[in-house]
Order: structure tokens, then sequence, then C-alpha cells
């Protein structure tokens, strides 16, 4: 299985709510307070499985295939974090 996701990379600042400001600086060239290895990964669709195309696709029905795409990387990938229930994330 080859899942396409749709998602974005993210740093949190101090209250824990993304900050473009403080991702630009953590990739980009300048010295930062922050480092690319403290960017997560917000994963939000599911736009292809194992070669089918599921953009024309109900929402809902994208959802509920991520879900054990997200299971298993939350199982075997330390970085992953689950931050569904995250209020203003």
């Amino acid at each position: 299985m080859r899942p396409s996701l749709e998602g974005e990379a993210v740093v949190l600042d101090e209250q824990g709510r993304s900050d473009f400001g403080h991702l630009q600086r953590a990739v980009g060239k300048k010295p930062s307070l922050h480092d690319a290895g403290e960017s997560i990964s917000y994963v939000f669709d599911l736009l292809y499985l194992d070669g089918q195309d599921l953009r024309s696709v109900p929402l809902e029905e994208r959802r509920r295939r991520l879900e054990p795409i997200i299971a298993r990387l939350l199982a075997t990938s330390p970085n992953f974090i689950d931050r569904r229930a995250t209020p203003g994330v």
C-alpha cells in the first residue's frame, strides 16, 4: 500500500500552535531558536491509495480510509504524533 497523503509541516510556538515564521526560520539559512528537527507533520487527507485516485471520493470516506494508515504510523513511527484531539491546532 502506497498512500499519497496531504498535510503540512509545522513548528509549534510556546502555546502549542503552529507558527509559520518558526517553520521558515527552522528550515531557512538564518540562525534560529528552532531547527528542522522540531518540525512535525499534520496529515489531514488521503488523495491516492493503491493507485486509486480518491480526490472525487467524499471527504468523510477519505478520512475513514485514512484512519488505519494513521494508526499504523502511530504504531511504527516514533516521531509520528497524534494531535487530532488538540484544540487550536
